[in-house]
């Protein structure tokens, strides 16, 4: 039961993952054109900006999403290491820390 549970979890963060590839390219196109947009100056420079700030809550969302089924999969993971078997604790504890971890800033 509890592996089925684990595997249904991971399945929707897997899907949240694909959703997410789905929309980055839309959102790289429709970056673009708002892009453009602003760059001509021209009188859709409001339109433009409610178009960013459309992706901008996309994108938030995905995030939302990403870290809730990712918490969701880590704390059944966490359970299940410790009721059924010891070997899921090591991959536990380097997700953990990982999810944890300050992102780097690129320079």
């Amino acid at each position: 039961m509890g592996v089925v549970l684990t595997q249904q979890v991971f399945a929707k963060l897997l899907h949240v993952c694909s959703l997410f590839t789905s929309y980055s390219a839309h959102m790289s196109r429709s970056l673009g054109s708002v892009e453009d947009a602003l760059n001509e100056g021209s009188g859709d420079t409001d339109e433009a900006q409610g178009r960013m700030k459309k992706l901008e809550d996309g994108l938030e969302r995905y995030e939302e999403n990403f870290r809730h089924h990712l918490s969701v999969f880590m704390d059944s993971m966490n359970y299940f290491a410790a009721v059924e078997t010891v070997a899921l604790l090591g991959i536990g504890t380097r997700l953990s820390m990982a999810v944890n971890q300050p992102p780097s800033t690129a320079e």
